[in-house]
């Protein structure tokens, strides 16, 4: 596999296509000398190797990739992925998760506890280490695609409830740019849809609710005239909302008395409060939003700026058919929907 270090495009791409018929005539001996780089080869034939490996083996019939070469190719990558840098686990996932056998339900549970080794969940979460917040993030974006309902993704829900969530505001980053504390909101409303039974489900949901309403700030005390003595409107931040009240909503599925017999009576007012002028700013909001886009079609809604209108537009129409939902407001005298809401969450931030 000396071909593997050169630089000569034309040689390089001759012997891409010299393995591909080896390939054919012995696959596991010739994915043997592949791993057998990849593992011990200098650092341009490892990625060159794996590049390989994440192109070409998709092309190769049923006939090459069978059953017992599939299990190889899972076995020696397990091997690899007990060291890898971000970029080589995204690739190997792209390979492993491309494998007729672990398209299906079983092997897409493999998958997903092939991922948790790798995001190492049952290590202390340290939110100032901005390498083990992105190691975190990387394998929760892969593992994201393998969730359904039949392959659930409690294992990262629950530590994302009881480690991230609590150190949301500490989490740091390498990534310039990133808003990381709406990046984990997102990737745990996108999970939640898929949790099975929790065992801490009461005190993870507590979490969650606790976290909801630092995004749900009391209204401003009013002065003797009715006017807002403290000057300035408290900022709604809708897309965190929407990601909390997406999971919380999830979650309060599997614990529907939690406001009613979770909450002491203080607690529940102090939730409708915030719950009412939360929902009356967003109203105000999505009247506003809804007059910007007023009659605009076609190339005017192409702009930057009705883009981020129409997005903003979605969340919050989904916030209010969650703030609707009998999971949110049960127990606090709110109109029951009767709705369900199927989120997307967005890309871009609205607040």
């Amino acid at each position: 596999f000396f071909f593997l270090s050169s630089d000569d495009s034309a040689e390089f791409n001759l012997v891409n296509n010299a393995l591909l018929s080896i390939f054919k005539m012995d696959a596991k001996g010739t994915l043997g000398g592949l791993f057998s780089q990849i593992l011990q080869g200098e650092d341009i034939v490892r990625e060159r190797a794996i590049k390989f490996l994440s192109t070409k083996l998709k092309t190769l019939p049923e006939e090459v990739l069978t059953k017992e070469v599939e299990e190889f190719i899972l076995a020696e990558s397990k091997k690899v992925l007990e060291d890898v840098t971000g970029e080589e686990f995204v690739l190997f996932m792209k390979i492993l998760s491309g494998l007729k056998s672990l398209q299906t339900v079983s092997g897409r549970q493999q998958l997903v506890e092939l991922v948790a080794e790798q995001a190492d969940l049952e290590q202390t979460f340290n939110p100032s280490d901005p390498d083990c917040v992105d190691r975190l993030l990387q394998c929760t974006r892969q593992a994201v695609p393998l969730f359904s309902k039949n392959v659930h993704s409690t294992k990262f829900v629950t530590y994302f409830c009881e480690h991230v969530l609590p150190n949301l505001s500490a989490l740091t980053t390498p990534v310039e740019g990133l808003d990381i504390q709406l990046e984990v909101l997102k990737l745990l409303a996108e999970m939640s849809s898929f949790c099975g039974d929790m065992e801490k489900l009461e005190s993870n949901l507590k979490k969650l609710f606790d976290k909801l309403l630092e995004y749900m700030p009391l209204p401003p005390e009013e002065a003797e005239n009715g006017e807002n003595a403290g000057g300035e409107e408290p900022k709604l931040q809708f897309s965190y909302v929407e990601c909390l009240l997406y999971s919380f909503h999830q979650l309060g599925r599997k614990l529907p008395d939690f406001l009613t017999a979770k909450l002491n009576a203080e607690k529940l007012k102090d939730f409708k409060i915030r719950l009412q002028y939360f929902a009356r700013g967003l109203q105000v909001y999505i009247r506003q939003l809804r007059l910007a886009l007023q009659g605009k079609t076609g190339e005017a809604l192409k702009t930057e700026e009705n883009k981020i209108k129409v997005v903003a537009l979605k969340i919050t129409n989904n916030i209010n058919v969650l703030i609707k939902s009998k999971e949110v407001v049960s127990g606090v005298d709110e109109e029951e929907a009767g709705e369900d809401v199927a989120i997307v969450v967005e890309e871009e931030s609205t607040e």
